[in-house]
């Protein structure tokens, strides 16, 4: 849950004072994590990138955008070596002792979790875990993230899915595994945008609810030729940002 109020006990620290603008809607708190979304607005709720920092004390403008436009106006924040979140309510991704040094996400505003996915893609990676302090955890903010901060998790999470579906891509994770939502489907909704040379595979997991992807929106696979996912069977593409679209680098089909 989203900060409702400014949350007192975080370090602020000495390092250089940052700004960002503020989402139109939307209201930052003093003490919350700098989550920007992916056109570098301070918006929690579609968090791309942690600017690895806290929100300082607001200056006389105030941060109330709610009823602004993006950027009327703009957080201020100090990026920390160290400081003190809430952790998350779900135990089986919640930092232990035994977590030292693993990589933190962002859950919302204020808490951060061990898993980096949520519901709605990829979560914003805060730091690395360092202690337990009370019912907080401490830990050591890094905005530089890196696919060895998956440590375990370099396969994304299973996506099921309809026709008219959207994967869900992030920029650290290539091997996607999918399959039909109650039986076959046949892809058509286009697939997110990547990076310049980003390579992405989907991998079929189940024999009946396979998924099927052929040039559509914005995907070219080899001739024109459809790929049906069963178990097993995979296809990669690599972003081409030339021809704005995902080409098709290589399949095995197995079946």
């Amino acid at each position: 849950m989203i900060l409702d109020k400014n949350r007192l006990d975080t370090f602020f620290g000495e390092a250089d004072e940052n700004k960002a603008p503020i989402k139109g809607g939307v209201v930052a708190r003093m003490g919350g994590l700098a989550l920007l979304d992916a056109d570098g607005f301070y918006n929690p709720a579609e968090q791309f990138h942690c600017a690895g920092a806290v929100i300082e004390p607001p200056d006389l403008t105030g941060y109330d955008n709610s009823t602004g436009d993006d950027g009327d106006k703009s957080i201020r924040f100090r990026r920390n070596d160290r400081i003190r979140m809430d952790v998350t309510a779900d135990t089986a991704n919640a930092p232990m002792a035994a977590d030292i040094d693993a990589p933190l996400f962002a859950e919302d505003d204020h808490t951060v979790t061990l898993e980096p996915w949520s519901a709605d893609g990829f979560r914003a990676y805060v730091g690395e875990f360092l202690r337990l302090v009370g019912d907080e955890c401490e830990l050591e903010l890094d905005p530089d993230f890196s696919p060895a901060h998956l440590r375990g998790r370099e396969v994304a999470p299973l996506q099921t899915v309809h026709a008219a579906d959207a994967l869900i891509f992030n920029p650290f994770q290539k091997k996607y595994p999918v399959k039909g939502d109650g039986g076959a489907v046949t892809l058509t909704a286009a697939f997110p945008d990547g990076l310049p040379g980003q390579e992405i595979t989907l991998i079929g997991t189940d024999n009946t609810n396979t998924v099927t992807v052929t040039t559509a929106i914005n995907t070219l696979t080899a001739a024109g030729a459809s790929a049906p996912l069963a178990k097993g069977g995979a296809i990669t593409f690599m972003w081409d940002e030339t021809a704005d679209a995902w080409i098709e680098k290589s399949r095995s089909l197995n079946a």
